[in-house]
């Protein structure tokens, strides 16, 4: 640790010697404090890797994940401090040396990302691959032992860096995208290699990367190396990014997790177009796009809250609002995000692009459906939200793709069917008259029910909240049940309906004796034709049916 540290115009060098071993207790912050920013490295590793063992010899040594070596790294002094932390996490410090690269006691600005040079001592029986490519050939050490320098990597987060030694051999490949030839190989096991499974995962990253180089442009490497390890706790993991964004735009989602980021940058991109979108990532200032604060303030409620909100429409009055979508609908998170809404009617030749956002009125003329027109959002799924509607419009939106299949988009039919099955936990929207805004209550637990997978969701829900539905719409909720059991056909179905009658002393209810009874004879129909029919389908699938 530092006594003294001055600031001025040169660079401080802090060396560690490192090994492996565990040290107990967390470091006095889990964050590693901004007074000293790393600038770039100088890594030297030697992994004491053995090469494949004599399984057969009950001496030989257990295979090991030990590695020695050390790291220089120069800093940025942004602050005058007394102290340096480094993180050590599973690491023996054997020696920490403050130096300066001028001899002066000082310190100099530098970037805010970093390169790195790495060394790296392998057993000559193995391969040594890093981000980079080598920078001239291995030098022999002894009769066991090689170097290999690797040459500094461009500006990256330390994150990315990667070095793999092993005794894998690769398939190969090239691409001649870009500025000039790209090897690509696949390091894997050699059974694996001898069986083949490694060409799909070669060949597809090289149309994965020739498809990137087409449309941003860049790569800035000669090599895409892969190395499939198995069993590996993390299942992927990337060390150099394709495409790297120092950009305004870029800095602005570079926190979002891997699931989301994909979804959110997709939505990012079609609500400013795929052209502008591109002209961003290939660029480092402004792009195409109206403004840049006005991208900033939208990715800011996706970036910075957990989540993602469900848009409720209802088409009868162009009402709209929105809300966190949670399995648990009691749930109210109070966040809030700006939405691009992308929608079209039937009757509409072309979608419109709507930035809805938390102050938007809660009424809009584009969601009102003005001559019983069906309303979409989310055109081809490209937001990452989900949409609920007025049980009308869902009706609307059925009776179109029975007719007439292609008037939805591919992408929207999937949506409408996720969105239908995960919205059902909204139920309990019904149950509170300020968030329901008068829908039809009883014809959204029908509609669901309708759904056999919304089925058992519907029943569930009617059982829980029997008193409220009924006291509040009498004789209609009976009939939501009676309709309900359409699909009962099982002797648990039909021990659920008749105690769930004596429970709520309801054996004159006509309608809910009439559920009971269609259950009965759907019970009835399939015991008498369940083995006709399978028959019949395990004929045609044989292909006995004819054509």
């Amino acid at each position: 640790m530092a006594k003294e540290v001055v600031v001025s115009k040169a660079f401080a060098i802090g060396v560690v010697t490192l090994t492996v071993s565990a040290i107990a207790g967390p470091p006095p912050n889990l964050r590693l404090p901004g007074n000293m920013v790393p600038e770039r490295y100088l890594l030297y590793l030697k992994p004491h890797l053995y090469s494949s063992l004599n399984t057969s010899d009950v001496n030989a040594t257990e295979q090991t994940s030990l590695f020695t070596g050390n790291s220089t790294v120069f800093f940025q002094c942004v602050q005058k401090t007394q102290s340096l932390f480094l993180h050590s996490k599973n690491l023996t410090l054997l020696e920490v040396r403050l130096m300066d690269e001028d001899d002066r006691g000082s310190c100099c600005p530098a970037t805010t990302w970093n390169t790195t040079t790495t060394p790296i001592s392998w057993r000559k029986s193995t391969t040594a691959l890093g981000n980079w490519e080598q920078a001239g050939g291995s030098v022999i050490l002894d009769e066991e032992w090689l170097l290999t320098t690797f040459k500094t990597t461009e500006p990256m987060s330390t994150y990315l860096l990667a070095f793999g030694v092993s005794e894998f051999d690769c398939v190969k490949t090239t691409t001649d995208e870009g500025s000039g030839m790209i090897a690509i190989k696949t390091y894997t096991r050699k059974e694996a290699l001898n069986a083949g499974q490694a060409v799909y995962a070669n060949d597809a990253a090289r149309d994965i990367l020739t498809f990137f180089i087409r449309r941003f442009g860049t790569y800035s490497l000669n090599k895409l190396d892969q190395f499939v390890v198995p069993d590996h706790r993390a299942a992927a993991m990337e060390n150099w990014e394709e495409i790297q964004t120092y950009n305004q735009i870029g800095q602005m989602f570079s926190t979002i997790t891997y699931f989301k980021g994909a979804t959110v940058l997709r939505m990012l991109a079609d609500a400013m177009t795929e052209r502008a979108f591109d002209a961003g990532v290939k660029a480092y200032d402004k792009t195409g796009i109206d403004d840049i604060a006005d991208i900033a303030e939208m990715m800011n409620t996706w970036t910075t809250q957990i989540g993602y909100p469900v848009v409720t429409i209802n088409t009868m009055n162009g009402a709209v609002y929105q809300k966190q979508f949670t399995l648990d609908p009691s749930t109210e998170s109070g966040r809030e995000w700006i939405i691009p809404v992308r929608v079209r009617s039937a009757i509409a030749a072309s979608q419109i692009l709507i930035l809805l956002k938390a102050d938007s009125p809660e009424r809009m003329e584009e969601f009102r459906s003005t001559d019983g027109e069906w309303i979409l959002a989310n055109i081809n799924a490209s937001g990452y939200y989900r949409v609920n509607y007025d049980p009308e419009n869902w009706r609307r939106l059925m009776d179109e793709l029975e007719r007439n299949l292609d008037a939805i988009p591919l992408m929207s039919r999937g949506q409408l069917i996720d969105d239908a099955f995960n919205l059902a936990s909204l139920l309990e929207y019904t149950l509170d008259p300020e968030e329901n805004h008068n829908l039809d209550v009883l014809g959204t637990i029908r509609l669901i029910g309708q759904n056999p997978v919304g089925q058992s969701l519907a029943w569930d829900f009617i059982r829980a909240h029997w008193t409220y539905l009924h006291d509040m719409y009498g004789r209609g909720a009976s009939y939501v049940l009676r309709q309900l059991a359409d699909r009962f056909n099982t002797d648990f179905a039909l021990q659920e309906l008749k105690q769930f009658q004596m429970t709520q002393n309801a054996m004159d209810d006509m309608l809910m004796n009439e559920a009971i009874e269609t259950t009965q004879a759907n019970i009835f129909w399939v015991k008498e034709n369940k083995l006709t029919i399978l028959k019949w389908f395990l004929t045609e699938l044989s292909g006995g049916g004819g054509s």
